[in-house]
């Protein structure tokens, strides 16, 4: 059975009509149906519509351009991008992805837009274009001339856009003309306002005349000439919300003289920006309304003066939705506001975009003693280089902590002295729930003291409840190092819980105790399991305790696993009481019990490991 349509497996076919492509159909690759001027069904019975199947992640550049029977298209939302003129000349395109006549809607989970992807598409009013679109190629709607409502997360190409990529004309394409030293500027002297001190500065002045069906939106200086940019925006187009963008570019609606409304998200007015001449000669109406879905990557340096929304209290907590406000939370915190009993939740996923970002907390005198929620959004795309004795996103945690999930993360400790190290949490006394890590996290001890480093949690005096660490442990030391795949010592509860990540740790001149779960258990460990591999590399081969699951225990074990895939380093005879324990099993007999015995309101088994859901 094809799964892959190949390149231009059917271009040009102009007598094709009706096509069924397999249900576990993957990709259609470009070209595939270009041309296909009759063909009217696609896994359908009804002419004009093409079903595409669910489990397609891409549509490929000019895979249905030409296609002028199609009138509906349906879409699943695994589809991430949109390739280049892929729907370009589908002049009776009505529906996509809608039942509504007229709509086109891009799925949920769609990233990218490219150029001229919609050219054409004669018949359509409404556009949605999701907050999970992080890029709109050049002209990607050209020619929809009878677009009046237009839904986007940004203006023009893409939150960083900048310059004549910038502004709302973009996506329909534009035509630029050289700005000559004596044209006449658009407020009819005989001048223009040139700066040529800046590059692509916003110059007040354009090319006349004004090229035909165009509106101009932005000149500026490009290769030491000034150039000015005509944009192909439909004249019909009376409503444009913005969903996502805080800060709005310069020139952004510059001459939308026939749009009458624009909502932009109520961030904007509360921590965003407007560009200058963002609504020079537009009178459309301007509401500050739209609470977006998800937030705008951090810049790395702006730090809010208050939360989203909410009182603190359970009723009414206090909702963190973007990066700057994390960041606030952290400098609340760290400032010696400990939140006792006050509440938070986060409002959408938080994309720190690779940037420094906080250890929240580092000691006890500033620890965090509040409920922190995170509803399951993630909070992705970070590191935390830190030094001192508790280090983590949390550094020490006396609160409670849960549905919080961590992706993506580094987490580079550099310590001379104790030091307790985690992804999630550095020391907890709290409570840990329903959390998930992702990540790296890199240890280097220069002291002679203990040192110790886990995926999740450095040190648990606490409880951890249906959690789970895919977190690769690199730690390096002189003394004795100890770290595991979830905990790197556990003096509390830990139930329900997994470890995936690989654990690698080194002493130079002591011991080296490597757990694939935990690497010292002083207390009650139950119902969990670990499959990374681990590698301990002691002063000598005697001073190297490896264990698959645990490197030392002095507390209890109940119900633990370590699946039998594993390749480990040798066995020393000193540390090979330690090493086994825990019961060796295949991954398939784990899950098996892992289904039977944890939480299926809390836990998706329908992977190849457990997921919360």
């Amino acid at each position: 059975m094809q799964t892959d349509i190949p390149l231009a497996a059917f271009n040009g076919c102009d007598f094709l009509q009706t096509i069924d492509l397999p249900d576990e159909t993957k990709s259609i690759g470009a070209y595939a149906f270009q041309n296909c001027s009759v063909l009217k069904r696609l896994n359908s019975e009804t002419d004009g519509l093409y079903n595409i199947p669910v489990g397609v992640t891409e549509i490929g550049g000019y895979t249905f351009r030409n296609c002028v029977l199609l009138e509906d298209l349906v879409l699943g939302n695994n589809v991430t991008s949109i390739g280049s003129y892929a729907f370009s000349g589908c002049s009776l395109l009505s529906k996509f992805n809608s039942d509504t006549a007229k709509e086109l809607i891009i799925p949920n989970g769609v990233e990218i837009i490219d150029r001229y992807a919609f050219q054409n598409v004669l018949l359509v009013t409404k556009v949605v274009v999701p907050e999970s679109v992080t890029s709109i190629g050049l002209g990607a709607f050209k020619g929809c001339v009878a677009i009046e409502d237009i839904t986007l997360p940004f203006v023009g190409n893409s939150l960083t856009a900048q310059y004549h990529d910038a502004v709302f004309g973009y996506i329909f394409g534009y035509v630029s003309k050289q700005v000559r030293e004596d044209s006449e500027s658009s407020d009819g002297d005989d001048h223009y306002d040139f700066r040529p001190e800046t590059s692509n500065a916003f110059i007040n002045a354009h090319y006349i005349p004004i090229p035909t069906d165009t509106t101009w939106q932005y000149s500026g200086k490009a290769n030491y000439r000034l150039k000015s940019y005509h944009y192909y925006i439909p004249t019909t187009i009376k409503n444009v919300t913005i969903t996502v963008q805080t800060d709005i570019p310069i020139a952004a609606f510059n001459n939308c003289s026939l749009v009458e409304s624009i909502i932009l998200p109520y961030t904007v007015e509360t921590h965003g920006s407007i560009g200058e001449y963002a609504f020079q000669n537009c009178n459309a109406s301007i509401s500050y309304s739209y609470i977006p879905q998800v937030s705008v990557p951090w810049d790395g340096v702006k730090i809010s003066d208050k939360y989203h929304s909410g009182n603190g209290t359970m009723e009414s907590p206090y909702v963190i939705f973007d990066g700057s406000q994390l960041a606030y939370f952290a400098q609340q915190v760290n400032s010696g506001i400990d939140y006792q009993g006050v509440y938070f939740e986060l409002g959408s996923n938080i994309n720190l975009n690779g940037k420094e970002f906080f250890v929240i907390g580092a000691n006890e005198t500033t620890a965090f003693a509040g409920i922190f929620d995170g509803k399951g959004y993630k909070i992705k795309n970070f590191t935390l280089t830190a030094s001192g004795t508790n280090n983590g996103l949390f550094g020490y945690c006396k609160g409670n902590l849960k549905n919080i999930c961590i992706e993506n993360c580094t987490l580079t400790a550099t310590v001379d002295n104790a030091s307790f190290n985690g992804l999630l949490v550095g020391y907890l006394t709290g409570t840990v729930e329903n959390c998930s890590v992702q990540g790296l996290l890199k240890v280097s001890a220069s002291g002679n003291t203990n040192t110790f480093a886990g995926g999740l949690v450095g040190n648990n005096n606490g409880v951890i409840l249906n959690s789970y660490a895919d977190v690769t442990v690199n730690a390096t030391g002189n003394y004795s190092m100890y770290a595991g795949g979830f905990v790197g010592q556990n003096n509390g509860t830990i139930t329900d819980c997994y470890a995936a990540g690989d654990v690698v740790v080194t002493s130079k001149n002591f011991m080296a105790y490597a757990g694939g779960f935990v690497g010292e258990n002083k207390s009650l460990i139950h119902g969990v399991f670990a499959c990374g591999n681990v590698t301990a590399k002691g002063a000598s081969e005697a001073y190297s305790r490896n264990g698959g699951f645990i490197a030392v225990n002095g507390g209890t074990l109940e119900e633990c696993y370590r699946d039998d895939g594993q390749v480990l380093t040798k066995y020393t005879t000193i540390g090979s009481a330690y090493c086994n324990e825990g019961i060796v099993a295949s991954k398939a007999d784990i899950l098996a019990f892992c289904e039977t015995s944890w939480d299926n309101a809390v836990w998706d088994f329908g992977g190849e490991l457990p997921k919360l859901k």
